[in-house]
């Protein structure tokens, strides 16, 4: 955003306590970058937002299987958090999303509404390279013929030789 944003930094001064411990003494607030309201400047709403983060995201918490292990991933999550997070989410205190308390948008968006956007955006600006002519197969592959006639086993054929034997050696079983 450049030189658009108002920007403060809070500055803390450390120091120690009667008892040894380490204590803020004293803060200075410090406009960094165009025109904040100097009473405004905290670090409650940073807290805040990193917290959200934190406990919406599984991504900022070790030895879970959402963990990025690549920056890449893990800046499209943040993406499309603060895009849920800002223009999606109806947020309780302002009973609404953030973007349309702003003035960015007229009304919160649908998550179906922004993936119709986003396919045509990706549609016109990404299109995809197919070919315009496939080969044709020149024969069936051989995995798909049939090798040979299957055998017919012994147990499904009640007159061979062999299922006469087994019924033969149960009939005097059961006859004793």
């Amino acid at each position: 955003m450049g030189s658009e944003v108002d920007f403060g930094r809070l500055i803390k001064i450390y120091g120690k306590d009667s008892q040894g411990r380490d204590v803020v003494m004293r803060s200075e607030k410090q406009v960094v970058v165009g025109n904040p309201d100097v009473e405004r400047i905290c670090t409650s709403h940073v807290e805040r937002q990193n917290l959200a983060m934190r406990m919406n995201m599984r991504r900022f918490t070790r030895l879970t299987n959402a963990f990025s292990k690549k920056v890449e991933n893990h800046a499209a999550m943040i993406s499309i958090h603060f895009l849920n997070y800002n223009f999606i989410r109806k947020h309780a205190t302002i009973k609404d999303a953030p973007a349309v308390a702003a003035n960015v948008c007229e009304s919160a968006y649908k998550m179906e509404e922004l993936i119709e956007e986003f396919d045509s955006y990706r549609g016109e600006n990404y299109p995809v390279n197919r070919p315009k002519k496939y080969r044709k197969r020149s024969t069936v592959p051989r995995s798909y013929e049939p090798a040979t006639e299957p055998k017919t086993q012994w147990y499904l054929k009640p007159n061979s030789k062999q299922s006469q034997a087994i019924n033969d050696e149960i009939s005097k079983k059961n006859s004793n």
